[in-house]
C-alpha cells in the first residue's frame, strides 16, 4: 500500500458492486484496504495475468486477465515523489 497516495481515488464496476455504490468510488487509502481485503474474501481464486504495460507521459495502462479469463484494462495517473524524484506514486486509477 506504500506506493499509493494517501488521497487515492479508485474507480471501479467491481467495487460498485462489491460495495453497492452506484458511482464505485474508493477515495483514500485506509477505504483501499478495506476494498481490497473485501475482494479477497469475495474472489479467493483472485489472480492476474499481465498481457502488455503501456507508458504515457504521467499514466500507466495494464491490460490484462482476471481469474476469469476476462480481458480488462486498468488506468493509473501517476506523479512523482517529492523527495525521491526518480519514484512515483499512483494518485488515481
Amino acid at each position: 500500500m506504500t506506493h499509493y497516495d494517501d488521497a487515492i481515488e479508485l474507480t471501479s464496476p467491481v467495487a460498485a458492486q462489491l460495495l453497492g455504490t452506484a458511482d464505485g468510488k474508493v477515495i483514500g487509502k485506509a477505504n483501499l484496504r478495506a476494498y481490497f481485503q473485501r475482494g479477497l474474501e469475495a474472489y479467493p481464486e483472485l489472480h492476474f495475468d499481465l498481457k502488455e504495460v503501456l507508458w504515457g507521459v504521467n499514466s500507466i495502462v495494464l491490460y490484462y486477465t482476471n481469474q476469469k479469463g476476462t480481458a480488462q484494462q486498468s488506468s493509473w495517473s501517476c506523479q512523482p515523489l517529492e523527495k525521491s524524484p526518480g519514484l512515483w506514486r499512483t494518485t488515481a486509477p
